[in-house]
């Protein structure tokens, strides 16, 4: 069972909640850096996700799946931030999706990038252990932490709160 708010108990995003508050800011730009040199290539990945040209039919698949993810987990990211600042209630159930999700996009990337390229695969094993290993850090820590519990589940949570107070 997680813990109950404590108002004697450390509260804010401080501590050890900084590192997920900077991990979402780095996810979500460089994905939407990722994104962003994806679109200027549109010529590129519209001739492959068209069809045009029977040679590239088998890079259909992970092309649009990548597009797909990558820009979910931008928005999942931008909105995992939002709660985070906004000290919403529902921030610690939308954090422990945000890292199911990211060990997700790791199988999905590395299934794409064998299917694209198998010499460069055994590199996103790295990637996808990442995503493992903050999976087991993380998801205990939204459940347990007295400051995740004092910072987001106030009783006051989720009442006209404003970024950053």
């Amino acid at each position: 069972m997680p813990p109950t708010y404590d108002p004697n108990g450390p509260s804010g995003i401080g501590g050890w909640l900084i590192l997920p508050l900077l991990g979402l800011v780095a996810a979500a730009a460089s994905t939407g850096f990722n994104l962003f040199q994806a679109f200027m290539q549109w010529d590129s990945i519209g001739a492959i996700i068209q069809g045009n040209e029977p040679s590239l039919l088998y890079l259909r698949l992970p092309v649009i799946a990548s597009l797909a993810i990558g820009l979910l987990a931008f928005a999942l990211a931008l909105y995992c931030l939002y709660l985070m600042l906004t000290r919403s209630s529902r921030t610690p159930n939308w954090m422990i999706g945000y890292y199911l999700f990211g060990v997700v996009v790791a199988v999905v990337e590395y299934l794409a990038t064998r299917a694209i390229t198998p010499s460069e695969a055994s590199a996103m094993i790295y990637s996808l252990s990442g995503a493992v290993i903050g999976l087991f850090i993380w998801i205990p820590y939204f459940r347990v932490s007295k400051r995740v519990a004092n910072t987001f589940r106030q009783p006051d949570a989720d009442e006209t709160r404003q970024i950053f107070t």
